[in-house]
């Protein structure tokens, strides 16, 4: 499957007294790319969910396993994926490096809710087919947005795409 980046500088306010990462503030960083892969690929942020959507993605599970320290002024390089794609939940899979080296990974497991009826509810269709390039394991992806093109400085050679396709059937139709 396809990854998230993100490049997260490592600044004095995520630090304890002795310039090193707080480990609370990780979690705080694990949340945040997961907001910026919703706004970037699901194409909805968090406002428009919340708010206008009247839905949320609160945390269900989340843990994290620490490997070497991370210290103010670093370059943390965020990657994310999905572990596991349920009918309502997302298990993200979240990895940190500093200049290759891993920091930390992290587990963060989510499920849809309505924010009125304080229920779970099933991952609607439109936002699923985003989700699914993400998923590890996903053999081949299908894809037809320009954005990508942009995005992704280096294909996958699972990722099939076609920014002049009209749909991504259109792409899985001439593939």
């Amino acid at each position: 499957g396809k990854v998230f980046l993100h490049d997260q500088l490592v600044r004095f306010s995520h630090c304890d007294p002795a310039g090193i990462v707080y480990f609370v503030n990780f979690f705080d960083m694990v949340n945040a790319i997961v907001e910026d892969w919703f706004a970037d690929v699901v194409g909805f942020d968090f406002e428009e969910l919340h708010i206008q959507r009247r839905v949320g993605f609160p945390i269900v599970n989340t843990g994290c396993e620490f490997f070497r320290p991370c210290h103010l002024g670093d370059r943390l390089e965020l990657e994310l994926s999905i572990a596991k794609l349920g009918n309502s939940s997302i298990e993200f899979a979240v990895t940190g490096r500093v200049a290759g080296e891993e920091k930390f990974r992290a587990r963060h497991k989510v499920a849809l809710m309505s924010l009125d009826s304080q229920r779970a509810m099933p991952i609607p269709d439109d936002m699923r087919a985003k989700m699914l390039p993400y998923v590890k394991g996903v053999h081949l992806a299908f894809d037809h947005h320009h954005s990508e093109t942009v995005r992704m400085k280096d294909k996958p050679v699972n990722h099939i795409i076609d920014p002049k396709a009209p749909s991504a059937a259109r792409v899985v139709y001439d593939y």
